[in-house]
């Protein structure tokens, strides 16, 4: 967990991909810091839905506390933040790479 005085952690940035396991498709969700560039939480779920980004973000919270989310246009993620209580913000294409 980062929070010595120059590892502070700074806004979430939140996405998910798919991918295929042996015969099964799922979904790696991975939260990185941005301005240290830390892996903060990786999940792989079955779903890709508001309960699933919730979950994910809910265990961030636990770990690192509350943060501002960014992430990309998909509607889950303002509805996990607005259930936890999180802002969140969109990032576009070029914030994201």
């Amino acid at each position: 967990m980062l929070n010595k005085k120059n590892n502070r952690i700074t806004p979430f940035i939140i996405d998910e991909t798919a991918v295929q396991i042996v015969d099964n498709d799922a979904w790696l969700w991975v939260a990185t810091e941005p301005i240290h560039h830390k892996i903060l939480g990786v999940h792989i779920s079955r779903h890709r839905n508001m309960l699933v980004a919730e979950a994910f973000s809910k265990s961030l919270v636990k770990l690192y506390g509350k943060h501002i989310v960014y992430s990309d246009g998909e509607t889950w993620y303002p509805e996990a933040c607005k259930s936890l209580e999180l802002k969140h913000i969109l990032h576009t294409p070029f914030e994201k790479a």
